[in-house]
């Protein structure tokens, strides 16, 4: 529904960032779900987890709320850490910070948005902020990675 909201302003700027956006999120989803779906034969855990790491794959730049997710998903929020971190490496917080500093390095290289429109649209409240967070984990400043 979303790709084909953004098609019908394909002419305006940014829009086939929107589609291409679009069309990662869904690929990554089938990622996902098929790798999880391999892990969930032999194991409940991942079956429970599998509809919350979906939902936050696909909206990670919402910064969700993981105790409000956990209750809508019918578990507590331990018990969804518990399962969460026996399918993953990494918490769930450390998971969305990846995936949206993933999709802000996406949108340095193949878009021309501004520095402060990638922050904003990737969940980041502060341009400063994301700065920081992306040279912790790239090495370099945003607009350095641009300019590559």
């Amino acid at each position: 529904h979303e790709i084909f909201q953004h098609c019908k302003t394909i002419r305006q700027p940014g829009s086939a960032d929107r589609i291409d956006a679009c069309c990662m999120r869904l690929v990554q989803e089938i990622q996902l779900s098929a790798s999880l779906h391999l892990e969930s034969a032999g194991n409940g855990d991942a079956s429970a987890i599998y509809p919350i790491a979906s939902y936050l794959d696909l909206h990670f730049a919402e910064n969700p709320d993981m105790e409000e997710i956990a209750q809508k998903y019918g578990m507590s929020y331990r018990s969804f850490l518990r399962k969460w971190n026996r399918l993953f490496d990494k918490t769930p917080a450390v998971y969305l910070r990846e995936r949206q500093l993933e999709e802000a390095r996406r949108l340095l290289e193949e878009s021309d948005l501004k520095i402060y429109e990638i922050a904003n649209a990737c969940g980041f409240d502060s341009v400063s902020y994301f700065n920081r967070q992306f040279r912790a984990a790239y090495g370099v400043t945003p607009l350095s990675c641009r300019r590559k």
